[in-house]
């Protein structure tokens, strides 16, 4: 009786596994293993939608460590591959250098970015000066206090105006009983409390160094 039970285990197990074969077969015309393989991968696949990090400017013949963040976090794949033009710029090892004055692209791409022969791919503007200037300080466009449940633009002054890297990341650093979300630069909490925001620029306070700064804003 035992060994009869397990035969029925086994047979139902087997019948079940090919009307799986059969489901799936029904839902993809034409399918087989590899194509099988193929939709479960597309099924799980996590696409690249942004590419953030990369700064704005550079001094001449100063070499900048590339450090891309990938986004989202979880996408499939984030292995970036380089191509710089302009300015005499060239990218070895993930390091950017450029040679003369000008403007320089930056051209970053994840193959399989996308998805399945499809890459991501993002160009980047750099600025180059003759000499790296610092960023000294960024100075809030915007007040210790907002009203709970209005969008709050991040607005920002980077000071000097002239610095080499100007452009300012912003993240939550804690949300409190806020519930804040930001979007770019824009915050919005639908409940009071405190909020600490970072701004950030990419390699602003040196060429080997990003200039970071935290507000604290409360929420009525």
């Amino acid at each position: 009786m035992h060994t009869h039970k397990g035969l029925t285990s086994r047979r139902r197990g087997r019948f079940c596994l090919a009307a799986l074969f059969l489901v799936i077969a029904g839902l993809i015309p034409g399918c087989d293993l590899y194509t099988m393989r193929d939709y479960l991968y597309d099924r799980s696949f996590v696409p690249v939608t942004d590419i953030t990090g990369i700064p704005d400017g550079a001094a001449v013949g100063v070499p900048l460590t590339l450090a891309p963040v990938i986004l989202p976090g979880d996408a499939t794949n984030k292995a970036v591959s380089w191509a710089a033009s302009g300015a005499g710029a060239k990218i070895e090892g993930g390091v950017f250098t450029a040679a003369a004055e000008g403007t320089a692209v930056i051209t970053a791409r994840v193959p399989g970015g996308l998805g399945r022969g499809q890459d991501f791919v993002k160009s980047f503007t750099v600025i180059v000066t003759a000499t790296f200037i610092e960023v000294e300080d960024i100075e809030a466009g915007f007040g210790e206090t907002a009203p709970s449940g209005v969008p709050l633009t991040l607005a920002a002054a980077v000071k000097p105006a002239w610095a080499t890297n100007r452009a300012i990341g912003w993240s939550i650093v804690e949300s409190g009983t806020t519930g804040v979300s930001l979007d770019g630069d824009v915050l919005t909490a639908p409940d009071g409390g405190t909020v600490t925001v970072r701004a950030v620029i990419i390699y602003g306070a040196s060429p080997a160094e990003h200039f970071v700064k935290e507000f604290t804003i409360t929420i009525l």
